[in-house]
């Protein structure tokens, strides 16, 4: 055989042999669907000896492929593994790798689509009925580990707001950090996790449905997230689409009324700038300038 030919038998079986660790049914029912001849061939190139045979190894490599995953998925789910519980989050862990196998060499990745697993998915719904608002404290997790990776950003401090000059706020655009994100959720989770965090097993399980949006954002090493009202949600998604700040006043005067929108923004503008979120500012030019 030519360097080729064995080149494409070690991927071929390096092919089999993932599939066999991987298989949800384990592996010596993955065997029996691969049919004697290609077990035969297969085994061949795993040893067994007196300790274990050739697939009692390949069921080692298969226990340790999962439980690594189990772990990292803790790891990364801490709060959702504490309300689930041990028993449940095994089970879980099981019933989404069979829906979605990792697709990313890194285990930082694993978790990525499992909120979406438990909020849309037939199979996940034993997991629903036991805990409800599963699917939205898996989504806060993943954003919460999400912003902790995200690319490091600059901050605007208070004297470079105080530089701008008065005639040009209207035109006043704010970008924020990389890591800010925006959550609009059917259930309060964000108390779970905060207890969680306090408690940690002495959490309480008792929420009751509520739309709730939570602002994420990272300072320093330390990941942020807090509630927002509707009317301050509204006012970031803008801003973060990139609208003016004469705009987002303009809408927060039809909110609020004309008095009153004055120092709302202003105190909103202050709540962002001492959070860290705003990292950089852009001042367009006026409109009767080319």
């Amino acid at each position: 055989m030519d360097e080729s030919g064995r080149t494409a038998s070690l991927e071929a079986a390096q092919r089999q042999l993932r599939r066999l660790i991987i298989a949800p049914s384990g592996v010596g029912a993955a065997l029996e669907e691969l049919g004697a001849a290609e077990t035969r061939n297969l085994l061949q190139r795993v040893r067994g000896d007196s300790r274990l045979s050739a697939v009692e190894r390949l069921e080692v490599y298969a226990s340790a492929y999962f439980y690594r995953i189990r772990d990292c998925l803790i790891e990364d789910f801490g709060a959702l593994h504490q309300a689930l519980g041990e028993e449940f989050f095994h089970d879980l862990v099981t019933a989404y790798l069979i829906a979605h196998p990792p697709r990313h060499p890194s285990l930082r990745f694993a978790g990525d689509r499992l909120s979406e697993f438990l909020l849309e998915s037939p199979a996940a719904a034993p997991f629903r009925r036991e805990l409800p608002w599963a699917g939205d404290l898996a989504r806060l997790e993943w954003a919460l580990l999400t912003a902790f990776d995200a690319a490091d950003s600059d901050v605007v401090c208070q004297k470079q707001l105080a530089a701008i000059a008065p005639e040009r706020w209207a035109e006043l655009r704010f970008e924020f950090q990389h890591a800010f994100q925006l959550l609009t959720l059917e259930w309060p989770v964000h108390s779970y996790r905060l207890n969680w965090e306090r408690e940690g097993a002495g959490a309480s399980r008792l929420l009751e449905r509520a739309e709730t949006r939570v602002c994420i954002w990272r300072e320093r090493e330390r990941v942020r997230y807090r509630t927002v009202d509707l009317q301050e949600a509204g006012a970031l998604t803008l801003t973060a689409r990139g609208e003016c700040f004469g705009a987002l006043c303009e809408r927060l005067a039809s909110e609020v009324g004309d008095d009153a929108a004055p120092a709302r923004a202003a105190a909103q503008l202050s709540r962002w700038q001492a959070d860290g979120l705003i990292a950089g500012l852009a001042v367009s030019p006026p409109s009767d300038q080319p």
